[in-house]
């Protein structure tokens, strides 16, 4: 079963870009930084140096002013975004603990935001990106209520889509949350955890969704709950659900009871990431004829490992 109780391995998919138009990250005033991790015999490489990787600009390498992970005294904040489904037909039972967060992931990483959202066939916003754990423990206490004090968040759509004014909408809320996400230009490493039990309801699929989030530089952490109550004939739904984490670098769980401990183990896989994630960027020159520009990151020895992730456009 793809979404095992135990992490999957990640793997980064090459798919279609689906959505081109939104597909394109925007520099201004800010950093052109490419995130990536590096695997070797299916273990994060934690030791790498700027000399080891070469940044390229449309097929040719280009200078990097920037080169971070946790060996180099990481400065770059982070935002994860804690979307969950609140249809009925999803147990909610230890999902909405604030403890947990706090002490898997407040206490564990600096500059550090943390954003809640729900969804059913709508999306809410519970709370917007903080550290502050009152803040959080009150938008938990909202949505454990489902209708507290919230923000609606239209749903921005490509392609003319429309969705059904009732059902479970996973694709559309985990799509319009990366927007949400992708507002601010600050260069945060950007991870987004679901819970869902993947019986969505539209006509939408991961791959769908995938190359945008990927663009976007947003990795998503898709949580499976009660699969082994979903009929059989339901199964390619969660198997569905589960590519998410696949098509963006991410991983899969599949958990059959949510406590604080199996929370834990989930948390302790996000902080993980974020700590292995390597970073290179550079200040971009700016020119009055703006087009695309396709940035990749390759090790100047592939023995070092795999790159995963490490590609972005940037229009400037």
């Amino acid at each position: 079963m793809p979404c095992a109780k135990s992490v999957l391995p990640i793997l980064l998919v090459a798919v279609a870009p689906a959505f081109q138009d939104e597909a394109v990250f925007r520099s201004h005033s800010t950093l052109a930084l490419t995130h990536f991790h590096v695997l070797k015999n299916d273990l994060y490489v934690t030791d790498l140096k700027a000399e080891d990787v070469v940044l390229l600009e449309d097929g040719v390498p280009r200078k990097f002013t920037v080169f971070e992970n946790s060996s180099y005294k990481r400065t770059l904040p982070v935002e994860i975004a804690l979307l969950f489904d609140f249809s009925n037909s999803v147990v909610n039972n230890g999902l909405y603990d604030p403890i947990a967060i706090k002490e898997g992931l407040l206490d564990e990483l600096d500059n550090l935001r943390i954003a809640i959202y729900g969804f059913d066939n709508k999306l809410y916003r519970y709370s917007e990106p903080t550290s502050d754990i009152d803040s959080l423990s009150k938008g938990f206490m909202s949505l454990q209520e489902v209708t507290g004090p919230r923000q609606e968040i239209a749903y921005v759509l490509p392609g003319n889509r429309h969705l059904t004014p009732h059902g479970t909408s996973i694709y559309a809320s985990v799509l319009q949350t990366s927007r949400e996400m992708s507002r601010t230009r600050d260069n945060s490493t950007r991870l987004m955890l679901t819970f869902s039990d993947g019986l969505d309801t539209t006509r939408m699929r991961a791959k769908d969704i995938a190359e945008v989030i990927r663009e976007r530089q947003i990795t998503v952490y898709p949580v499976a709950l009660g699969h082994r109550r979903v009929p059989p004939n339901e199964e390619f739904h969660v198997l569905e659900y589960a590519r998410l984490g696949e098509l963006t670098g991410g991983r899969s769980y599949d958990v059959e009871f949510m406590d604080r401990t199996v929370m834990k183990q989930i948390l302790e896989g996000l902080v993980w990431s974020v700590r292995t994630e390597y970073i290179v960027g550079f200040s971009p020159e700016w020119s009055n004829t703006p087009g695309r520009h396709e940035l990749e990151v390759r090790l100047r020895d592939r023995s070092l490992g795999q790159v995963v992730g490490g590609k972005r456009t940037l229009m400037r």
